[in-house]
């Protein structure tokens, strides 16, 4: 029972950290936004798509790239994002988006950690050095992009592969592919990897 509770208690420990990051992500980029340090490239132009598709435009043309958004980058993951940006549409809504992904992509990679190590300590340490890593806050601080907020599925796809959650782990899959299209590539890779570990 005791084991129980430590495990919850750990466990809650890093919602409470990925939502604290999540807060302060949201928080930096909102005032970036709103202090017109955002771009139109690429926060303006998702934003337009993501709008368009909102009002039942599937096949929406982008007026920055001169092109429907679909031919330069395969985000079919914006359509359901277009569905919260009827209710909240700005630019914003993608920008917190973008921060919740992000910050709770450390979920499932901390419970690959903890199960590997078994140490509480090690685990946190790992998952703050995950949320503070050059590449995370560089993404964060590039307004808005496809592949900064596919680091939520792939992490779930680690975690369903890592506790071989087969069902789960080729549903994620599936849905990792309407995030972007050079994410293909890179789960073409990981699927080598897993063959050749077994």
């Amino acid at each position: 029972m005791k084991k129980i509770i430590f495990k919850l208690n750990s466990l809650t420990v890093h919602i409470l950290l990925a939502s604290l990051f999540f807060i302060i992500y949201s928080s930096h980029t909102l005032i970036r936004h709103y202090t017109l340090n955002s771009h139109a490239l690429d926060l303006g132009m998702y934003a337009q798509t993501v709008y368009l598709h909102s009002q039942g435009n599937l096949l929406p043309f982008n007026t920055l790239k001169h092109m429907i958004l679909l031919a330069d980058h395969f985000g079919i993951i914006l359509i359901p994002i277009s569905l919260i940006y009827k209710f909240f549409p700005s630019a914003a809504t993608l920008l917190i988006i973008q921060a919740l992904f992000v910050s709770f992509s450390v979920i499932p990679l901390y419970l690959i950690i903890k199960h590997i190590s078994k140490d509480i300590i090690l685990s946190l340490l790992f998952s703050i050095s995950y949320l503070i890593s050059p590449g995370i806050v560089s993404a964060i601080n590039f307004d808005f992009h496809l592949g900064t907020i596919s680091v939520l599925p792939i992490s779930i796809l680690l975690y369903t592969w890592y506790f071989k959650k087969w069902g789960a782990y080729w549903t994620v899959l599936i849905i990792s592919l309407f995030f972007k299209e050079d994410l293909p590539f890179f789960l073409t890779g990981l699927g080598l990897y897993q063959l050749y570990v077994g």
